[in-house]
C-alpha cells in the first residue's frame, strides 16, 4: 500500500510505499487498519483491512492458537460492493451449521477455515446469483496462516469483485465474523457492536468505506465509517 506521510515537513507531503506481504505476519500493516472486535478471552483479538490498486487485503489475529479440530474456526467476510446504492445480494450469510442475518444484503463472500474439520485449510470465494451463495468463483488472490500465532491473512484481488476500469468498485461495506465449524456459533465479528451467539444471530453493524476511489487513485488511505442498524 501507499499512504501520505502526514508529519513529514516538506509539502506536499512524501508518498510512503509499504507492501503487505501475505506471510501470516502483521508487522507490515499500520495500526490503522486494526478493526476491534468482540472476544471476551483475548483482548489482542481483531480483524484488519487494507487496499491498492489491485488487492483487498484481510487478516485476523485470534489472540491464541487456532483449533485443529472439528470446532476449527470459520473466518467469514461479507461485502457489499455498491454500499446500498444497487438493491442486490443476500443478508443470510452463508449456512455453516447455521446461518446468520447480516446487516446489509452482500454479494460477496470470503470464506477462510483453517484447519477445516481438523484437516486441511478450506478457502472459498462466493458469490450471491439471486437464490443461492455459488461457491468456487474465481480467486485469484493468497492466504497464509500460523496455527500457533492464531494468525491469518488473505488477499482478494478487486477484479475478482467485478472491478473494472470501466466501472471501479467506489464504495464498499464489510462485515467479519468467526464461527465454530461444528456448531455454527458466532463468537467473534467486527465491527464489535455485533452480538455473539449460537445462529440464527442477526447482525447489526458494519462498516462502509466511502472513498476507495481517492484511495486507488492517490494513494491515500481513504476513510472508513462503522454503521449500526
Amino acid at each position: 500500500y501507499r499512504y501520505l506521510n502526514t508529519a513529514d515537513t516538506v509539502s506536499p507531503n512524501s508518498v510512503v510505499v509499504q507492501s503487505i506481504y501475505i506471510d501470516a505476519g502483521l508487522g507490515d500493516w499500520p495500526d490503522t487498519t486494526v478493526l476491534p472486535s468482540w472476544r471476551g478471552s483475548a483482548a489482542s483479538s481483531h480483524y484488519r483491512v487494507w487496499w491498492d490498486g489491485t488487492f483487498m487485503y484481510f487478516a485476523f489475529n485470534r489472540g491464541d492458537a487456532f483449533p485443529t479440530g472439528a470446532d476449527n474456526d470459520v473466518i467469514q467476510v461479507y461485502i457489499d460492493t455498491s454500499a446500498g446504492a444497487v438493491n442486490f445480494g443476500s443478508d443470510s450469510g452463508v449456512n455453516w451449521t447455521g446461518a446468520h442475518t447480516l446487516p446489509f444484503k452482500a454479494e460477496w463472500c470470503f470464506i477462510y477455515a483453517p484447519n477445516n474439520g481438523g484437516g486441511a485449510d478450506y478457502i472459498n470465494l462466493r458469490k450471491w446469483n439471486g437464490a443461492a451463495w455459488v461457491a468456487d468463483r474465481p480467486w485469484g488472490g493468497s492466504a497464509a496462516k500460523s496455527t500457533s500465532a492464531g494468525i491469518a491473512e488473505f488477499s482478494v484481488a478487486l477484479k475478482d469483485l467485478g472491478d473494472t476500469d470501466a466501472a471501479p468498485i467506489t464504495k464498499m461495506r464489510i462485515v467479519f465474523y468467526n464461527n465454530t465449524g461444528n456448531n455454527g456459533n458466532l463468537w467473534n465479528s467486527a465491527p464489535n457492536a455485533n452480538p455473539t451467539g449460537n445462529p440464527p444471530v442477526t447482525l447489526t453493524a458494519y462498516i462502509q468505506y466511502d472513498s476507495l476511489p481517492v484511495a486507488l487513485k492517490n494513494f491515500s488511505s481513504g476513510q472508513s465509517t462503522a454503521y449500526t442498524l
